[in-house]
């Protein structure tokens, strides 16, 4: 049977493999464009390239997650009027405070420290190798550093680094961890840091504030859009390894101020629809609009 609307969620190869599918079928084609693929290979004037725009052109809407990436795709040649703002959301049901004693116990942290956590791969563009230097001046006796994500590669380096900076007692590499325990982790800590060279939109700094626990991240992508910089957490400079450990110890020295941002991360989300009921609500609406065009 031949569907009444596509949505390709990707913009390649799924968008240009898809358009192919509806010029066949005359029906409406949506594209979520999710970042990487819109930011840089379309950028790179190969054959692929021209793909990627030819099926941006062809799609009816393309479903862009941050207004940073509507930007970069606009400067593409789309027409405007067909790219929406479609934020990825978070499951605040899933992703809720767990009580920091009772999370710390169940993963067997300790209950007497301050906890600073990063949840994501090892590599470069995560801006952990900066993060290790800034580390230097925020870990000691009574805070830790948690790095929970899988290895990509620079894990070696990054533990030498500690040893040579004589943090390496105060730093633990977790690898990867069920995703499940994910909400856990981060309820078990006082402070997300993300200190990322280029993101899109970082489902981790929802998934913290959801969490009611403080953001200190880079000021890059589509990150802005999810913080409320001074009252959820801090946006520091990129590669700025001082910035990250200043922003750190002040939320480490006050107590009841992160407890006040946490709070407020987890009501900011909700009120400004960073929720996964309203990205559904978003996306059936936009499907409904295309769908009473061609019924007519």
């Amino acid at each position: 049977p031949q569907p009444d609307l596509i949505h390709a969620h990707f913009s390649y190869p799924d968008g240009y493999g898809m358009m192919k599918l509806a010029k066949r079928w005359k029906v409406p084609l949506v594209i979520s464009a999710l970042g990487t693929i819109e930011r840089k290979t379309a950028y790179e004037g190969s054959y692929t390239s021209r793909q990627i725009i030819e099926a941006m052109n062809f799609a009816d809407k393309i479903l862009s997650v941050s207004e940073d990436l509507k930007l970069h795709i606009t400067n593409l040649g789309i027409n405007e009027e067909k790219v929406h703002v479609v934020p990825n959301g978070v499951d605040t049901a899933k992703f809720k405070p767990a009580g920091k004693a009772h999370a710390r116990d169940l993963l067997n942290l300790p209950q007497d420290k301050n906890i600073v956590l990063f949840v994501g791969a090892l590599r470069k563009i995560k801006g952990v190798d900066y993060l290790i230097e800034a580390a230097k001046d925020f870990v000691n006796m009574n805070t830790d550093l948690f790095m929970v994500g899988r290895d990509d590669g620079l894990r070696k380096s990054l533990e030498k680094r500690a040893q040579e900076l004589k943090i390496a007692d105060h730093i633990r590499f977790t690898g990867p961890v069920d995703h499940e325990k994910i909400p856990l982790w981060i309820s078990a800590s006082d402070i997300l840091v993300l200190p990322s060279l280029s993101e899109g939109r970082p489902n981790v700094v929802l998934e913290a504030l959801a969490c009611e626990v403080p953001v200190v991240a880079t000021n890059v992508g589509g990150i802005p859009e999810l913080m409320i910089d001074g009252e959820t957490g801090y946006l520091v400079p990129s590669k700025n390894p001082i910035e990250i450990s200043r922003k750190i110890n002040k939320l480490l020295e006050n107590k009841s101020q992160r407890e006040n941002m946490g709070k407020l991360g987890r009501r900011s989300i909700i009120q400004r629809g960073l929720t996964w009921e309203a990205h559904a609500k978003k996306t059936v609406n936009i499907y409904s609009e295309l769908l009473k065009k061609t019924s007519k």
